[in-house]
């Protein structure tokens, strides 16, 4: 039982990166890239190594024109996931 706490805290801090995507891919619904960009933003901020976050917001960039960040996101998401 000494290993709970730690897997608490851990469920704790990915909880925020996924109500973020949760939240974005809502806007990405709604067609709202531009709604979607700051919250997967603050998904990567939250974790770093989610790819799907950084996959999602490539798209958002795409469907907004700021295609040399998109560029950079979907790199990243491809260095994440292979």
């Amino acid at each position: 039982m000494a290993w709970l706490p730690g897997l608490l805290v851990a469920f704790l801090l990915a909880a925020p990166a996924d109500d973020y995507l949760a939240d974005a891919q809502k806007a990405l619904d709604a067609n709202q890239p531009a709604a979607a960009e700051p919250l997967l933003r603050k998904a990567i901020e939250a974790d770093p190594a989610s790819y799907a976050a950084h996959f999602n917001l490539a798209l958002s960039l795409s469907l907004q024109h700021k295609d040399p960040e998109a560029v950079s996101e979907y790199r990243k998401t491809l260095e994440l996931k292979p």
